[in-house]
């Protein structure tokens, strides 16, 4: 998820998108961006949502986009994203 430009009214109204979303109570959910092979369950939905939290939390807790990225990175070591330069220069 490209989540540099957000906000946090903006995730929290991604957050109330995927509420609504799971109160659809689907069996498929496709990510938008995500590795080959990965599963394309419901459960994608609620661990978006943990993501947009963190990634949240970790913004106010770390001073630079490094210490962002290293602390989502090992959060969510699956979820790295090998162009992570494209989103803080790093």
């Amino acid at each position: 998820m490209f989540v540099d430009a957000t906000t946090p009214e903006s995730r929290n109204e991604w957050i109330a998108e995927l509420d609504r979303l799971a109160a659809l109570n689907p069996k498929t959910a496709v990510a938008g961006h995500k590795k080959p092979g990965a599963p394309d369950g419901p459960e994608i939905i609620d661990a978006t949502k943990r993501y947009l939290v963190d990634f949240g939390r970790v913004q106010e807790e770390t001073s630079s986009d490094r210490e962002l990225y290293d602390a989502m990175a090992k959060l969510y070591p699956d979820w790295v994203s090998q162009q992570a330069w494209l989103m803080f220069g790093l």
